[in-house]
């Protein structure tokens, strides 16, 4: 399910004050992110924002916001990471673990999207 809202630059030009720009979460294409109080995270695209409201805010609560705001890198990791143990020799374990993990949060986050639609 996508809780996203779209607000259009030509709506809204600038931001309220007291956003912070970060570097913590996904950038998915955008421009800048930025968060605001305790659980708002908002990317800037060229043409609009979009916002969405986290359960937990990463630079507070980083090990919460993992588990509940992004499973499907959670998931991934692990799936990389049980490959990545039956592997022989630290260089085929860290590129298992690597292509692994990105593969299964690709497919993780296909299947999601096909759920939302």
């Amino acid at each position: 399910m996508n809780n996203e809202i779209r607000i259009k630059k030509e709506v809204m030009p600038e931001l309220i004050n007291g956003v912070e720009e970060t570097n913590l979460g996904f950038k998915k294409g955008s421009k800048k992110q930025y968060r605001y109080g305790d659980g708002i995270h908002i990317r800037e695209y060229d043409e609009f924002f979009t916002l969405h409201i986290d359960k937990y805010d990463p630079r507070k609560e980083p090990l919460k916001h993992l588990l509940s705001d992004t499973p499907e890198l959670v998931i991934s990791t692990g799936i990389g990471g049980l490959v990545a143990s039956r592997q022989k020799g630290l260089l085929a374990a860290f590129l298992t673990f690597i292509v692994t993990s990105f593969l299964s949060y690709r497919l993780f986050n296909f299947i999601k999207k096909l759920f939302e639609k």
